[in-house]
């Protein structure tokens, strides 16, 4: 059913409160804005589906109260882009999710399949692809548009009772939980502060001291005019400029014309912005500069520690039946390794339990033993 009114759609979003599962998904639209623009929502049961209309929707209130209900779940596949979209429509944290991308990695050693690739594995449906990059603002949308959007709750609910039985069987639930918890976490949400905007650009790390300062001082000014224009930062002006700018360091709106990758508008309109930007972070004293990113190579030994780390976390996602990249990453042993280089420990609490049960006692003798 597709919904353009506000009083069925707070309706709909009143009663799927009550229900005890219910799929959701969203379609949007970010290309250039500085947040995403919604475009649909779409929720459903077992037994019944809706398409909601945002852009006709205005008010978010029975939205963000559906999502906030902690006794019912929300059945998302690969929810992290739209937990985000949800929390700049209603400020409200998304509660009690279940992805099934994760629940399915967790039996599975596929990691971050595609929901049509999940949906073919566990129903030996092929979905079509067609709308997936169609444009979800015009109006009306097509029969094809609604028809694909509609599938991404219906097949998702389909998928849901395996997944489920899947886990339980394997004694799991506690896994798929903790890891989803973590989009419950507030700093999930959290938005860089604008002095440490610097550390990411692609580039930063070649500079010095002085050099980060102007970057630091030319990023926080980017974010604010891009917040005034709605446009993304780097659609304003790229990262490549950025490091045009502050490696060729113009003392003059002539000079700046030699940077890279700076369009006429920006020229036109915010050379001076930039000039200022650069002088302002020169002057800072030097004990107030950012520090350099550590340039580091590590030995051999530590690149053989890391290694050997990484195999036993190939060999316990055998074991287990479970994604070795979620169990623990490549970047995740070199930090380990290079703690324990530089003479300190690991912190396993920082690793969920159910990560802990697995990999603390192997790793721990590892380390020991090296």
């Amino acid at each position: 059913m597709y919904i353009t009114s506000q009083n069925e759609a707070d309706e709909i979003f009143e009663r799927l409160s009550q229900e005890k599962f219910v799929a959701i998904d969203s379609e949007f639209h970010w290309t250039r804005t500085y947040n995403p623009i919604p475009a649909l929502i779409q929720v459903g049961t077992a037994d019944e589906h809706y398409l909601i209309d945002v852009t006709e929707i205005k008010d978010y209130t029975s939205l963000g109260k559906f999502l906030e209900k902690d006794d019912c779940i929300k059945i998302i596949h690969s929810c992290s882009q739209d937990l985000i979209l949800f929390y700049l429509m209603t400020k409200k944290v998304t509660r009690n999710i279940f992805d099934s991308q994760i629940a399915y990695s967790f039996y599975n050693n596929r990691h971050q399949i595609s929901f049509g690739g999940m949906v073919e594995e566990l129903t030996g449906e092929a979905l079509s692809k067609g709308s997936q990059r169609s444009n979800w603002l015009k109006r009306p949308l097509s029969p094809t548009q609604l028809q694909y959007a509609a599938n991404d709750v219906i097949w998702l609910m389909k998928c849901f009772p395996t997944l489920q039985e899947e886990l339980e069987k394997r004694d799991r639930t506690t896994w798929l939980k903790e890891e989803c918890e973590l989009y419950e976490n507030d700093d999930f949400y959290a938005i860089t502060p604008s002095p440490l905007l610097y550390k990411n650009v692609k580039g930063a790390g070649r500079f010095n001291s002085l050099q980060l300062s102007i970057l630091r001082e030319l990023c926080a000014w980017r974010e604010k005019i891009a917040i005034k224009l709605d446009l993304r930062p780097k659609v304003f002006l790229s990262d490549n400029a950025l490091v045009s700018i502050v490696y060729k360091n113009p003392k003059n709106t002539k000079e700046l014309k030699y940077c890279d990758d700076i369009s006429p508008n920006v020229m036109r309109y915010n050379s001076q912005d930039i000039i200022n930007c650069i002088e302002v972070g020169s002057a800072v004293p030097e004990d107030q500069h950012p520090p350099v990113f550590e340039k580091r190579i590590p030995p051999k030994q530590e690149e053989k520690l890391a290694d050997k780390i990484f195999s036993v976390v190939n060999e316990k996602s055998e074991a287990h039946d479970v994604a070795a990249n979620l169990l623990m990453t490549k970047a995740t042993c070199r930090k380990i390794a290079s703690r324990k280089f530089k003479g300190k420990e690991f912190d396993f609490e920082n690793l969920s339990k159910w990560r802990q049960n697995i990999l603390k006692e192997d790793i721990t003798n590892i380390l020991k033993n090296f």
